[in-house]
Order: C-alpha cells, then sequence, then structure tokens
C-alpha cells in the first residue's frame, strides 16, 4: 500500500493503473462484493461471515496486491504477450486461455480478452571465453577422438579422472618437468604433458569429465535406492 493510504482508499489496478471500483454483484445467497479496475484486468472478491466481512476482505486484498504488484511489474517489462484470458460476458470471470486472438470467437470484443505475458527474460549471460571454449572443445575431442565416452568414464571408479587432471595441471605450473608424476593413474604412454595452457586444457577437460561421471553416478544410486524402496 502506497504511503498514506488507508485500508478504505482503492488503490489503482497494478496491472494497468487505472482506477479500481467497487461493485456487488449477485442477489440473496449468490450475492458477493468485488473490486476490479475500469479496464477489468482483474477482479478481485472477498469472503467472510456477514456483506461488511467480504466487502473489507476483498478491499484489503485487493490492496494488499495492489501494493506490492508495481515493482515486480516494473521488473517484468514484457512486450508481447504469449496468451490471452477471456472472461465470461457477464461475471467478467475468466474463462479460457488462448495463444492467439484467432482463437477466439468473433462476437468477444477486446475488452473481454486479457493479455497474458510471460516472465522476464533470463538475464544475458557473458560469452564464453577462449578458455572455456577450448576446455569444451577439449572434452569433446577426447570423447570422439579418444573413446573416453560416458560410458567410459563410468568404469573409472577410483577418482582416476581426477587424478590425472591433477598431474596435467601440476605440469602446467613446471612440476617434476620431464618426469611422469607418481600419482599419474594410467600407462605412462598416456601420459603427454605440454607444460603450459594446453595442460591447463586438458585439466579443465578431465575435471568436467570426473564431475559429470560423478553426478551420473549419484543420479543412478538414488534410482537404485528408489527401485529398492518400491
Amino acid at each position: 500500500m502506497s504511503k498514506g493510504a488507508t485500508m478504505d482508499d482503492i488503490l489503482p489496478c497494478p496491472f494497468c493503473g487505472a482506477k479500481a471500483a467497487k461493485h456487488e454483484k449477485g442477489k440473496g445467497a449468490s450475492w458477493y462484493p468485488t473490486i476490479h479496475c475500469v479496464n477489468w484486468c482483474c477482479e478481485i472478491g472477498g469472503t467472510g461471515g456477514t456483506r461488511d466481512l467480504m466487502r473489507a476482505d476483498a478491499l484489503k486484498r485487493w490492496n494488499t496486491r495492489s501494493a506490492a504488484a508495481p515493482a515486480a511489474q516494473a521488473d517484468a517489462a514484457p512486450s508481447e504477450p504469449v496468451a490471452w484470458m477471456t472472461l465470461d460476458r457477464d461475471t467478467r470471470k475468466p474463462v479460457m486461455a488462448v495463444l492467439s486472438l484467432t482463437d477466439i470467437d468473433c462476437d468477444i470484443c477486446e475488452e473481454l480478452t486479457i493479455p497474458l505475458y510471460a516472465a522476464p527474460p533470463a538475464a544475458a549471460t557473458a560469452p564464453l571465453t577462449d578458455a572455456a571454449r577450448d576446455v569444451l572443445a577439449e572434452r569433446q575431442r577426447q570423447v570422439t577422438a579418444e573413446g573416453w565416452t560416458p560410458a567410459h568414464d563410468d568404469e573409472h571408479t577410483e577418482s582416476e579422472i581426477a587424478l590425472a587432471a591433477a598431474c596435467y595441471a601440476m605440469a602446467a605450473g613446471g612440476y617434476a618437468k620431464g618426469q611422469t608424476p607418481p600419482n599419474w593413474p594410467w600407462s605412462l604412454s598416456w601420459w603427454k604433458p605440454a607444460y603450459g595452457r594446453r595442460d591447463l586444457i586438458k585439466a579443465g577437460a578431465l575435471i568436467l569429465a570426473e564431475s559429470e561421471r560423478i553426478d551420473r553416478a549419484a543420479i543412478a544410486a538414488s534410482a537404485d535406492k528408489e527401485t529398492d524402496c518400491a
């Protein structure tokens, strides 16, 4: 609720900014109070044990919702609707959502449709750096050229891939140049350091492969647990 407003004030529509007004519909047991804006962007009713309580509840719900909505609306700032909600001609209550205005009967006028907007687009992500692209390309090369597929990696359950990554990272720093690290997990014929950036790219690709292997193992273990409990 805006500063200085009271619950007796009807705040503007949080969606279109138009003025809102109180209305009462129906008779007898079907009577109910509502508040909606002049553009019929939305409508809120009230509940309670008496008519006064129902009116007060409708006003409170409208003003409470109205107080928070403008900020969210400003953040979203959508430009084009992704669908439309049709309203009943008499009750002005939602009837059906459609993806195109061509799906609406010709006799439904514009005031009986409400545009629906998608959530704001995700924030633009920064482009990949050369290093990130090289790591991903190396990982792809390891799969296609070397045959180190996910199925192949899943066989290495003793952290061999992580150890290989560590060895290449040390080689990039000049550690034990000309020697095979003592914790190299595989055949010496597979140890091919370059002692520079290339080793870091290999290490990054191996770290990615090991992380993916760990994730797959966790998913498989979870699935097995669910099967045992079934």
